[in-house]
């Protein structure tokens, strides 16, 4: 892991490789003796030297800890094949495991998300002063001041706070993943999550980011409670069938597995539909977005988003982006003000796009969040493919954000990936 100096952290990460099962399993024995024969030896110093290693073996063992209690116990209890909480554990599969970064869009935000991040990682912190004077110039206000405020003022239950403040933390979290090594090769974004996903390619630059997601949010507060969207457990075409007859009622929003489906409508509409299918024991609840997103009533406002949005200039992606809105690589100059409105307009054809990635052989799926949203229909529609690899959040909400990265960070060592 990377040394940050004159930084106290929470939790290191502590990885170790083998040529056997048997050798991880002495390994991780003899480690723990060393530790305490040199009770002055920082947990820091631990990490970095076994993460610097030369060579990693196959099979492989990472866990998160954070005191050296906690590193004596913890390895221990792995050493003797006993399962503790955090630890991943793995033989390493032939070929190399490429990544996916998948930024979803509004909903896993929450009060406080990304404070600790910034005291403990200057990566995450550079990252997060970019976006944020790149907001500021667009709104006036800072998102960092917008992150550190008490329950009592913030306004991120706001739009047009929610979402800049969003794409900054996912931003920094990308950022964040950089530096510790883990570098994309495809990045997905999921509804105004593309925002973040074109920056973190290169298909824009950081201030028509800014301009897309702030410009993109104030409008949408014309509209704010005129609108809902729902999560349902069916199907597509079963949600079709389940509601015949209420076609004018009702769009689908975004298809995000083959049995996840979510909608949009006006709110009475969105409550009525719900009712009907829980009465038909589908399970099925309202998404945190109060506007009609990704429906036909997104086009009162498609005159003045083209507008607000017209001098956006598209780069050259430098890493490979799939568009979850045509289900397709984005190509040169595609990223305009009329691909951003459709962003909002169109459906999000989200297990589509990822179902190619798997069928390609893309093999760990990490959600770029403040919170996993996205990580129930990734590992069904992994499961479905039958692939290998894995499916990782970044941080959790309520729980201690360096450690919720680490332990991420962890599995992707242990299925083969390569940490700085």
């Amino acid at each position: 892991m990377p040394v940050v100096e004159a930084l106290m952290r929470s939790s290191e990460l502590i990885v170790l490789s083998a040529q056997s099962e048997r050798a991880l399993d002495i390994m991780a024995a003899r480690l723990v003796d060393y530790v305490r024969a040199h009770p002055a030896l920082s947990l820091r110093d631990i990490a970095c030297g076994l993460a610097s290693t030369q060579s990693h073996y196959n099979h492989r063992l990472a866990l998160p800890v954070g005191t050296h209690d906690e590193f004596v116990s913890s390895f221990e209890s792995a050493s003797r094949g006993k399962r503790v909480r955090g630890l991943s554990r793995e033989c390493v599969s032939p070929g190399r495991q490429t990544i996916v970064f998948v930024f979803p869009g509004q909903g896993p935000q929450w009060f406080g998300m990304g404070r600790e991040l910034l005291v403990e990682e200057p990566a995450f912190r550079e990252a997060l002063e970019e976006c944020a004077a790149a907001i500021e110039a667009e709104t006036g206000w800072s998102v960092i001041d917008e992150l550190k405020r008490p329950p009592e003022t913030s306004r991120l239950e706001r739009i047009e706070f929610a979402q800049p403040a969003l794409f900054s933390v996912e931003v920094a979290l990308g950022a964040l993943w950089r530096s510790w090594g883990v570098e994309p090769d495809v990045v997905v974004g999921h509804s105004i999550g593309e925002v973040a996903a074109a920056y973190m390619a290169g298909a824009v630059t950081l201030a028509d980011a800014a301009k897309v997601i702030c410009r993109q949010s104030r409008l949408l507060e014309r509209i704010h409670g005129k609108g809902e969207l729902a999560l349902v457990r069916l199907p597509a075409e079963e949600v079709v069938a389940a509601l015949s007859g209420l076609e004018e009622e009702w769009s689908i929003a975004a298809i995000n597995s083959r049995t996840s489906t979510v909608i949009s409508g006006n709110p009475a509409a969105v409550s009525s539909i719900l009712r009907r299918l829980h009465a038909r024991g589908v399970p099925g609840k309202r998404v945190k977005v109060e506007v009609p997103a990704h429906s036909p009533q997104m086009d009162v406002l498609r005159e003045d988003l083209l507008s607000a949005l017209a001098e956006v200039a598209p780069q050259h992606p430098r890493v490979s982006m799939r568009s979850t809105v045509t289900g397709h690589p984005v190509g040169d100059g595609e990223l305009t003000g009329a691909y951003w409105t459709n962003n909002l307009r169109q459906p999000v054809r989200f297990a589509d796009v990822i179902e190619s990635l798997l069928a390609e052989g893309h093999g760990i799926f990490v959600e770029v969040s403040p919170h996993p949203v996205l990580l129930p229909a990734l590992e069904e529609l992994r499961s479905r493919a039958g692939s290998g690899g894995a499916t990782v959040g970044s941080l959790y909400r309520g729980r201690p954000e360096r450690r919720s990265m680490l332990a991420s960070a962890g599995r992707i060592f242990a299925l083969g990936g390569s940490l700085i």
